[in-house]
């Protein structure tokens, strides 16, 4: 019955959180407590090298678990 609207899947971003690398959550868990946040904070809190927290962030991006606004600032999607 194609007419019957259909049931919504729960947030892939959910599921994928318990799959995330100990860096990645690290940052995950970094950017949910305070909303939005500039990657040059991202670093000093998380204590990670900014190519290292780019190329995590750049896979969370893929993930769709994070968003990039303009001004190198993320937040979760």
């Amino acid at each position: 019955m194609d007419w019957l609207p259909k049931k919504k899947k729960a947030p892939m971003q959910v599921a994928l959180f318990s799959e995330l690398m100990p860096d990645e959550q690290t940052l995950v868990e970094i950017i949910r407590a305070k909303g939005k946040i500039a990657i040059d904070e991202l670093c000093v809190q998380s204590n990670m090298p900014q190519g290292k927290a780019s190329g995590l962030l750049l896979n969370l991006e893929f993930s769709g678990v994070v968003r990039s606004l303009p001004g190198k600032v993320y937040e979760l999607n």
